[in-house]
């Protein structure tokens, strides 16, 4: 009789360890690209994008973005709260804006309140019980600083930003804005 109390509090014991584990297909949701200090005014234009490298579904709706010491909501604007397999997505500082921005984007598009600093910064995303599934940090030294261009996540070292033309809902683009040509006074 002890030896089945004891495989019962055992086979108990796993299932309480697998119930606290983070859900793996949750895990596999990369932040791709980072559109943190547009051209002009930035108030608003800032926005990142979302890769989901599972092989099913993951409801963007159930995570939070960590930014500035909050967990902002993340709410569906056009698309499904469902992003499928190998699909990119973008959440927006102003959907709106982004829209206005990005006229050609007909992804995934995603609602969240933030503002990312212009010198640097440091923000996560969380799954629905607030675990960190990844965290990007980024200084203005990595480049994207008010040049038009984007950092994303390069295609040769997962752990590199780099700085290449915004391509929001795609591949990383291969070419970079041109930094602007300054008048030199003699």
């Amino acid at each position: 009789m002890t030896g089945v109390m004891n495989s019962h509090k055992l086979f108990l014991l796993a299932i309480g360890i697998l119930c606290t584990v983070p859900s793996a297909v949750s895990a596999q949701i990369v932040m791709t690209e980072v559109q943190y200090d547009p051209q002009g005014s930035d108030t608003g234009h800032e926005w990142i994008e979302l890769y989901n490298t599972a092989t099913s579904s993951i409801d963007v709706t159930k995570l939070r973005l960590s930014e500035g010491g909050g967990n902002h909501k993340i709410k569906v604007v056009q698309g499904n709260a469902l992003l499928p397999p190998q699909t990119f997505a973008v959440i927006a500082d102003n959907a709106r804006l982004f829209r206005s921005d990005y006229p050609q984007y007909t992804g995934e598009l995603f609602d969240s309140s933030f503002s990312l600093g212009n010198s640097g910064d440091s923000f996560a995303l969380k799954d629905e019980t607030y675990t960190v599934l990844e965290t990007v940090t980024y200084t203005s030294s990595l480049g994207a600083a008010g040049d038009g261009n984007s950092l994303q996540r390069s295609p040769v070292d997962a752990d590199v930003f780099v700085a290449r033309a915004p391509s929001p809902g795609a591949a990383a683009s291969t070419y970079a804005v041109a930094p602007p040509i300054k008048d030199i006074k003699q």
